[in-house]
């Protein structure tokens, strides 16, 4: 459904109307909005028209989007008289604003036919349906609707390695941390990797992963939709742990002139060592791409977002080590015999041992179990 709201003549007022609008109409979004001006260029009649913006949430960006494409487009009408000296005559008789709520989640009876808001249709089941109404599956129930309801529309949480169920999201992470330390050999029979294209070098160490989509101007609707998918297709390759950031591939069109760009906005690096942390890993970067994004459009640079073209992860392989861990020094290393490499396995006394070594020569130092090390 879209409104049609009236604005005063002046830009900046019309502007702040806007704001009040979407405040007022807050519980609708998200919502596409769109700016008209009705103006007089010269004596003839004109309409300026903004580009639809999409608003999840109330941001000051968008209302800057909504003035510099009217100001943009005015600025492309204005000229100079040689003659007379005089600039191009530009009169504004009004602005306007469309507003069109995205479909809201709704629930139809099957018993009246009545449509109500999702949120509205349990209340609803126990009234109409005399308590035998399904409200998951919106079936009417004969037999025990308890039993009915515990098993009907249950969540499970699937671990991302093997795929066994879970009734909680803690018992899969627990489960995935001891799945993902099996080697190859010891890997469950349908265990998969991700099937999305993918490019890597040194031996899997660093990759990007490109994830299909359907090319949109709602940049910021597309990247929160790919959450969930985003963070199984990180979970899927997270091992011991790496280092990820996601990139959003825009093209970008100049207003005057009509060149176009291709550009990359990427977000900084995060090291991801639990599939509990990806969640909220990938919610400051996906909002971190998104004050790039705006900042780069209202810099007065003239760009506009023509459409997002692509969606990167990009991983570094990441192997934390602690101090104390005993690491095997290389062949070419270790036949030079010129650096004494303790073998304490078992604690984190590395300086200990060595200044030990240097006091108490024998035969074989890197070895606890000789005399100077009592």
């Amino acid at each position: 459904m879209t409104e049609t709201f009236p604005l005063s003549d002046d830009l900046t007022t019309a502007l702040s109307s806007v704001t009040d609008i979407l405040e007022k109409n807050k519980t609708h979004l998200p919502a596409k909005i769109q700016l008209f001006a009705d103006a007089v260029v010269d004596g003839a009649a004109k309409e300026y028209k903004s580009r639809p913006v999409i608003v999840h949430r109330l941001a000051s960006s968008h209302i800057e989007i909504l003035r510099e494409d009217i100001v943009e487009c005015m600025i492309n009408d204005v000229e100079l008289d040689e003659r007379t000296g005089r600039l191009t005559s530009i009169i504004f008789r009004g602005h306007r604003l469309t507003f069109t709520a995205h479909s809201r989640k709704e629930k139809t009876c099957p018993i009246c036919n009545k449509t109500m808001l999702a949120k509205n249709f349990y209340r609803h089941t126990t009234i109409c349906g005399e308590g035998r109404l399904c409200p998951v599956c919106t079936s009417k129930i004969e037999g025990d609707i308890l039993s009915h309801k515990r098993s009907c529309g249950v969540r499970t949480y699937d671990c991302r390695v093997c795929f066994k169920k879970f009734s909680t999201g803690y018992a899969r992470c627990q489960h995935e941390k001891q799945c993902r330390k099996l080697g190859p050999s010891e890997a469950p029979p349908n265990q998969v990797t991700t099937q999305y294209p993918t490019e890597q070098a040194i031996n899997g160490t660093f990759r990007i992963i490109s994830i299909p989509i359907e090319p949109t101007l709602d940049y910021e609707g597309l990247l929160q939709d790919h959450v969930d998918q985003l963070a199984d297709v990180i979970g899927l390759g997270l091992g011991k742990g790496a280092k990820v950031y996601i990139g959003a591939e825009i093209e970008m069109r100049k207003l005057i002139g009509g060149s176009s760009a291709s550009c990359t906005f990427t977000a900084s690096g995060s090291i991801i060592l639990s599939t509990d942390d990806i969640a909220q890993i990938l919610e400051d970067q996906i909002n971190e791409i998104l004050v790039k994004i705006d900042e780069f459009l209202r810099n007065g640079s003239g760009w506009i977002v023509d459409g997002v073209t692509g969606l990167t992860i990009h991983t570094t392989r990441y192997d934390p080590m602690g101090s104390g861990s005993y690491i095997a020094l290389p062949d070419k290393i270790k036949a030079k015999k010129s650096l004494l490499n303790i073998q304490n396995k078992k604690d984190n006394n590395c300086i200990a041992w060595c200044l030990a070594a240097q006091r108490h020569r024998a035969q074989h130092p890197e070895r606890l179990m000789n005399p100077h090390s009592s």
